[in-house]
């Protein structure tokens, strides 16, 4: 019983960290605008550039994902917080893409 106690909390811990929404393969020059729009929703900050490029800011804070469903599980778990930054071009193309 205690082996499956620690592996569930393990499956869902992997569930939890808000990265992996984030993991999706975003590719330089080919990710559109309306891909990252479309995965992550609007964004907590917009940034129009000078030379007509724009960055997207998403901010994940305190994701627990599946474990919200199991409070003694969610008591024990780490939070966590992600930024992720997207630059597009003028054409709506990713130019560049990190994650913290």
């Amino acid at each position: 019983m205690k082996r499956i106690s620690v592996t569930l909390f393990a499956l869902l811990l992997t569930i939890a960290v808000p990265g992996a929404c984030l993991a999706a393969p975003y590719q330089v020059g080919v990710t559109t605008e309306d891909d990252v729009s479309a995965k992550l929703g609007q964004p907590d900050t917009f940034t129009l550039q000078p030379d007509g490029s724009y960055v997207y800011v998403y901010k994940l804070r305190d994701s627990l994902g599946a474990l919200n469903y199991f409070p003694i599980f969610a008591l024990f778990a780490p939070r966590f917080s992600t930024t992720a930054t997207f630059t597009f071009d003028p054409s709506t193309r990713l130019t560049s893409y990190s994650a913290t």
